[in-house]
């Protein structure tokens, strides 16, 4: 677990589409612009991408990027545009990032929870019931 000093923040929107001309035997899977694509039946399938909620974090000349949405989301729900605004507006100016080890055993970086909790808090959200 190391301490970093937060940068900046950047939220990248969601995207959704219905596209067409898709072949009966294609199976889901992800493309090369990374959507993930859903058969609907007779050529027509839905594309979409999730919303995500960067932290942008540095130590001396380490830079990193953090993904704070899974938390966001799982703790108060969709990203609207007011609670991004006010998890940007409340942004902390330090932050615990530990190494975490996914089910699938990929390695990746969050925020401690606790930290999570009390920004959350700041920020004035509730938790969904």
């Amino acid at each position: 677990m190391s301490k970093f000093k937060t940068v900046s923040m950047q939220y990248i929107p969601g995207e959704y589409y219905k596209t067409q001309g898709h072949k009966s035997g294609e199976k889901n899977h992800y493309n090369k612009s990374g959507r993930f694509v859903r058969q609907d039946g007779f050529g027509w399938a839905t594309e979409s991408r999730p919303s995500q909620l960067l932290l942008y974090v540095e130590s001396g000349e380490k830079s990193v990027e953090v993904g704070v949405d899974p938390y966001f989301k799982e703790v108060v729900g969709r990203m609207t545009e007011n609670r991004v605004g006010k998890i940007m507006d409340t942004m902390p100016d330090e932050v615990h990032v530990e190494k975490r080890v996914s089910y699938y055993g990929n390695e990746y970086l969050a925020v401690k929870y606790s930290e999570m909790d009390a920004w959350r808090k700041a920020a004035g959200l509730k938790k969904k019931r």
